[in-house]
């Protein structure tokens, strides 16, 4: 006959392809001192210039020699796209000519073992297992990764998506629209400026209030790290502690976190993390992991299915298709710069000039009210607009207040 019909599709054994086969065994149980790569050359070159750290001053002379923005503008907007260091896209474009000059090798060989040491350093710099740590290409990926894998699960008695009023725009869409897809619903916790004000402790009761009329029926809570808008530093464990024990699954999205809080990702007692590392690592776009606990593993599967299938959690997601990796093995030169810098220094410097920034608004715009400085490790604050009738014509920094 010139078909078949297959009435039973889960009987179907997927072919194994050696070189995936050969990463994910890797990914399990290591990568052999033979087989891994030397640190690329943008990394060494940067190594060689500055053998004993970094020590230039932080602001105008390291935007200068670090990255790639243009001179004449004060890049203030880290937290929507980042800024790339300037050995991170050199390490970015030297992967790219790997691949080009033999795409095949690259791609079915060479790629997983530089993935693999990527890999193992944001494993290391949020502590956790890199057997639990995936590439993505950004953070609103993994929600949706998790969000279908979540609601793929059937649980008839718990029909609620958690998410804020302040959620991220994008994760909301999802939240609304997944629901709307399963005909469940959204629990919606209210958090209005009045609420922030009062800090962890109104945050908390808002929660508090919410889970204790419905925490029952939620079946995954999506909290935020580090709120966007208005920033917040929300706390964090409390809030997964409290949705855990009403028995819903968390999945916690870190989009401003790395780079900008010290993380231990495992301790938090999540099911799911997920983190850009273009914001505040500083990295070429394109690079997000999604951390999943080895329990939720079997039940977690990526968006789009190749030839990993059916051959575990790492194997299907180390490959969604032919894609463009390069992005993700430049993060381990951004971590070299950072770690030269330190990682304590950057976060106390960024800190303090947020603090003077907002000081200078608060001054110039006669308000007292201010959302992000707070926290020890804050990278971004709020300060309201005043009455347009009112807009100062300028408010300038002083010249040893530049920023």
């Amino acid at each position: 006959m010139a078909y078949r019909v297959v009435r039973d599709p889960s009987a179907y054994q997927p072919a194994i392809q050696p070189w995936l086969a050969r990463a994910s065994k890797h990914a399990e149980k290591g990568l052999p001192e033979a087989a891994r790569p030397a640190p690329c050359k943008a990394i060494l070159d940067f190594q060689a210039t500055h053998p004993d750290g970094v020590n230039i001053q932080l602001g105008a002379e390291a935007k200068k020699q670090l990255f790639m923005l243009d001179s004449k503008i004060h890049y203030l907007n880290h937290g929507a796209y980042g800024a790339c260091l300037r050995v991170a896209a050199e390490a970015q474009q030297e992967f790219r000519r790997q691949l080009e000059n033999e795409p095949t090798m690259f791609l079915e060989a060479s790629v997983f073992d530089s993935l693999q040491v990527a890999r193992e350093e944001v494993a290391s710099l949020i502590h956790a297992d890199s057997r639990d740590v995936v590439p993505l290409t950004n953070a609103t990926v993994a929600v949706n990764t998790i969000v279908a894998g979540v609601l793929r699960r059937e649980d008839t008695d718990r029909d609620l998506i958690m998410v804020t009023s302040n959620t991220y725009n994008a994760v909301k869409n999802l939240a609304f629209h997944a629901a709307a897809q399963q005909s469940m619903g959204v629990l919606e916790v209210q958090l209005p400026l009045d609420t922030l004000l009062q800090g962890d402790k109104g945050i908390l009761a808002a929660f508090a209030e919410a889970l204790t009329a419905h925490g029952s029926k939620v079946r995954l809570a999506i909290l935020d790290h580090v709120a966007s808008f208005p920033p917040v530093h929300m706390p964090i464990r409390e809030l997964v502690g409290m949705c855990r024990k009403a028995g819903a699954k968390v999945l916690v999205d870190g989009a401003h976190a790395v780079g900008a809080v010290d993380l231990d990702v495992p301790s938090l007692g999540a099911e799911y993390y997920t983190a850009n590392l273009h914001k505040w690592l500083c990295t070429a776009k394109g690079a997000a992991f999604l951390w999943v606990a080895r329990a939720e593993q079997d039940h977690i599967r990526p968006l789009v299915i190749s030839h990993g299938c059916g051959q575990g959690f790492m194997a299907e997601f180390l490959w969604q298709g032919t894609q463009d990796w390069s992005a993700w093995l430049s993060v381990p030169a951004a971590i070299a710069v950072y770690r030269s810098i330190g990682f304590d220094r950057i976060r106390r410097y960024n800190a303090l000039r947020l603090e003077s920034a907002a000081q200078l608004l608060k001054t110039g715009w006669c308000t007292d009210l201010v959302l992000g400085v707070k926290a020890g490790s804050a990278c971004m604050a709020a300060v309201p607009l005043p009455p347009l009738a009112s807009f100062p014509t300028v408010v300038a920094a002083p010249p040893d207040k530049q920023f």
